[in-house]
């Protein structure tokens, strides 16, 4: 199958880990790095490329990711000439939808969000998108990985910038962090921008599991509790480089088993309390990532990701 994927590949983006996925799925892939082209020549140029490739290459679909530079009017342009149906994802999540989305949810024949939630498709249905479909974030877990010759030099790494008030959580997770680096017994590092000069830089790839690994278990806060099966790449990375605690979401027990692949908690108090009982016990640590990444790599990598595109492809193609 063939994929023309226009997205952002600069080194740390998910689109490089994408691309990846969908090459070692079996994809043939072309990629646009659509930032680059309007830098260069604006919507003319992503028209033109857009269309070109589609001509020389023949994709089944075209796959953008997030696309803020895609107006009606250059997908209007685009569609004269391509048959292949174009799909959108979004993985992204913020209070409310991006304005840009609302002119242009109907020229594509898909919208792919990272949340399986009817009130989320709900709201979407005054843009009349032609469908919306579930399509999650994912890790590559040849890149987040611990390393387990290192040694674990503190308890808790948490790695997130300090945004206080972006996400309905913010301010807890800040609170929170906060206050467990406090307990005289739990030792905490912060990665991230926004935490008063306590924090560590803001790490990527490769570098990011190297700084987890050197962690004795992760911290996660999901940004939304109340939206089903929704949550960051940050927590199938984290999970893939270490053992990991979250706080619970809606719908999140249907995707890793807790107390098992990971632990989960709903108040301070319990996160404090999981976070003693595991640091002192370096056998249950090791046993909650290696199930926590056994479930990643059966259902969560980019590979799979990839897989599941041409399923969707398959569901909607033209007949």
């Amino acid at each position: 199958m063939r994929c023309l994927y226009v997205g952002v590949f600069s080194p740390h983006c998910s689109d490089v880990f994408r691309l990846k996925g969908m090459h070692e799925a079996g994809m043939e892939v072309r990629a646009l790095d659509f930032r680059q082209i309007w830098s260069q020549r604006a919507a003319q140029g992503l028209v033109n490329d857009i269309v070109h490739c589609s001509i020389t290459f023949d994709p089944h679909f075209i796959l953008i990711n997030k696309g803020e530079r895609f107006t009606a009017e250059i997908l209007k342009e685009i569609k004269k000439s391509v048959q292949a149906p174009i799909f959108l994802f979004y993985g992204d999540k913020r209070e409310s939808w991006p304005s840009f989305l609302f002119g242009v949810l109907r020229h594509y024949d898909a919208f792919l969000i990272n949340s399986d939630d009817e009130n989320e498709k709900a709201t979407l249905e005054q843009y009349k998108p032609q469908r919306v479909l579930y399509h999650h974030s994912a890790t590559d877990t040849e890149i987040f990985k611990k390393n387990e010759e290192v040694k674990e030099d503190v308890d808790v790494a948490f790695f997130g910038s300090n945004y206080n008030v972006i996400f309905p959580e913010s301010k807890k997770r800040r609170d929170w962090m906060l206050r467990l680096a406090l307990e005289p017994d739990i030792s905490v590092r912060l990665y991230g921008h926004g935490w008063d000069g306590s924090a560590y830089p803001v790490t990527f790839g490769a570098d990011y599991a190297a700084a987890a690994s050197r962690a004795k278990m992760l911290i996660g806060f999901n940004a939304f509790d109340n939206i089903r099966l929704y949550t960051s790449n940050r927590c199938f990375n984290s999970m893939a480089c270490g053992t990991f605690l979250s706080t619970k979401w809606k719908g999140c027990e249907t995707m890793f088993e807790g107390g098992k692949e990971l632990e989960w908690f709903t108040s301070y108090r319990e996160m404090v309390s999981k976070v003693r009982k595991l640091k002192s016990n370096k056998r249950l640590r090791q046993r909650i990532y290696k199930a926590g990444r056994k479930r990643l790599e059966k259902d969560h990598t980019y590979t799979v990701r990839a897989r599941e595109l041409e399923q969707i492809y398959n569901q909607i193609r033209p007949r």
